[in-house]
């Protein structure tokens, strides 16, 4: 295990008034327990505004959480809690071994600092011993590693096309040779073809370093095929987690089998998936539905639906889903 996330919660105030008190919260995560293990790549899918931009913010300590706990074992073994008190030795032992890819690489990356001032900055922070030439050459090599030529690092941000600062910007994840990379949505502002670019890049990386991601997308396709095993996120809460084949093939929960159903299809009549037209619009996270996240759109809802939120439970061989349909329940 690299990481553990356990009843993760995210809730930003609302503030009103000429002293700006507190009126409300959006409660942008509100349940999400789950690990990583060494190698391995999980996905985190759902609408847009369910949380997983703010989980995967969350786990990087860019967002402190409102409650939950976040463990991380060390290179040698030691499990830390990773909270506001944590030594600085061991949060800079997590800062380099969880790294994050960000969605717009417009502005993910300094305008006033050349490429190669970019790619040293963390090696100047993780590997202070290094030399000047060495730092110089692992920025050759890294720019070398996702297809750029080492004659770029004296290069601004705004001379690159988005598909390069792509590239730039995993290049910066991967300098200080971390465990797990966290990617929220890295190919959704670029093209078709640079998209593949960009995935086959990201797995021929895994398969050198065995680094674990943690891959935050709209698209199904694409977290099917990267994917060992995803994650289903609604208003919040994970409602489904399993093995991503055993996912896509058998979806449990009413909002995972829309999701599946709404992949475009050549054939659609060769459709095993039962479709269904969501009702209404997705509820507010400022004031949740009380009972199931989902019950407000859901086709199938029962009465304990509206009064009390569904546990996960097991469906079969590394499966399990949040739904009152599958428990004992009347």
């Amino acid at each position: 295990m690299i990481l553990k996330v356990e009843h993760a919660r995210k809730y930003f105030p609302i503030r009103k008034g000429v002293f700006l008190q507190v009126a409300g919260y959006v409660k942008a995560l509100e349940e999400a327990s789950f690990e990583i293990t060494e190698g391995e790549t999980v996905g985190i899918v759902g609408e847009s505004g369910c949380g997983k931009t703010t989980l995967g913010r969350v786990i990087v300590r860019i967002y402190e959480p409102t409650s939950g706990q976040i463990q991380y074992t060390d290179r040698n073994g030691s499990v830390h809690t990773i909270d506001k008190r944590t030594p600085r030795p061991i949060m800079k032992h997590f800062r380099r071994d969880v790294q994050m890819v960000f969605q717009d690489p417009y502005n993910s990356l300094d305008p006033r600092m050349t490429i190669g001032d970019i790619l040293k900055e963390p090696l100047d922070v993780h590997f202070p011993k290094m030399s000047e030439k060495g730092k110089n050459q692992k920025v050759g090599d890294l720019l070398l590693r996702v297809g750029l030529y080492p004659e770029y690092m004296n290069r601004y941000p705004h001379e690159f096309s988005g598909g390069q600062r792509q590239r730039i910007s995993i290049a910066r994840s991967i300098a200080s040779e971390p465990r797990l990379v966290i990617c929220d949505e890295p190919t959704s502002a670029l093209d078709v073809s640079v998209q593949s670019q960009i995935v086959n890049l990201l797995k021929d990386i895994q398969q050198q370093q065995r680094n674990a991601f943690l891959f935050i997308s709209h698209n199904l396709d694409l977290i099917h095929h990267l994917s060992d095993r995803i994650l289903v996120m609604y208003l919040g809460n994970v409602v489904e987690e399993g093995n991503a084949t055993r996912v896509f093939d058998h979806p449990r929960h009413p909002y995972t089998q829309m999701l599946m159903g709404a992949i475009p299809d050549w054939d659609p009549e060769n459709r095993k998936l039962r479709e269904f037209k969501l009702q209404g619009e997705p509820p507010s996270p400022i004031n949740p539905p009380k009972g199931c996240p989902f019950h407000t759109r859901c086709p199938e809802v029962m009465e304990i639906c509206s009064q009390e939120k569904p546990s996960m439970i097991g469906c079969g061989d590394q499966h399990q889903t949040a739904c009152h349909l599958l428990s004992n329940k009347p």
